[in-house]
């Protein structure tokens, strides 16, 4: 499952939010909206029933940690790992040199680029971990083929069409290219 993007942050995004992390068993990615309803109720990740992949940006991220951007950006691995350990999630901190943990195994992805820095970008990232969690990959292994998959898939997309004019919708359009040379 894959729940927050383009949903806006309201009372019916807040419910669904909380009814798939509580009730639900099927692990779960949680993304953009999704991200800003548990910041504002952090205590949904200790009630959480299913395996739960957070993918967020260093804004999110700050809010769910309750610190500044700043804070978060000064040691991103620590902030992350610290997030996914308290919490037993997989944390996947978008940015240059992504960061995957799920507290106790991190990994960096450095595929990708500035052009990628984009709204909508970072909901591809969140449907890719999604399509590997749905073909039954573990969320660590989820959030890093996806995290490596997308960033492959952006600098396709940087080197066919450059940094300043690609879109997010041209990502899924690389993919391809990125599985036609690892798989």
């Amino acid at each position: 499952m894959l729940v927050g993007c383009g949903l806006g942050v309201c009372d019916d995004t807040e419910k669904i939010v909380t009814a798939l992390l509580t009730e639900n068993q099927s692990p779960i990615v949680i993304d953009a909206d999704g991200i800003n309803c548990v910041a504002k109720h952090i205590n949904l990740l200790n009630e959480k029933s299913c395996p739960t992949v957070l993918t967020p940006h260093p804004g999110e991220m700050s809010r769910l940690l309750g610190l500044s951007v700043r804070e978060v950006e000064a040691n991103r691995q620590k902030a992350a790992e610290n997030f996914s350990r308290e919490f037993s999630v997989v944390t996947v901190l978008k940015g240059a040199d992504t960061i995957i943990t799920d507290g106790e195994q991190t990994y960096i992805s450095y595929a990708g680029n500035p052009g990628m820095s984009t709204g909508g970008s970072g909901d591809v990232l969140a449907g890719i971990t999604a399509s590997f969690l749905a073909q039954g990959y573990s969320p660590i292994e989820s959030a890093c083929i996806g995290a490596f998959v997308h960033g492959k898939a952006g600098d396709y997309a940087r080197d066919n069409l450059t940094e300043i004019s690609m879109l997010p919708r041209d990502i899924p359009n690389c993919l391809p290219k990125v599985f036609e040379k690892i798989f």
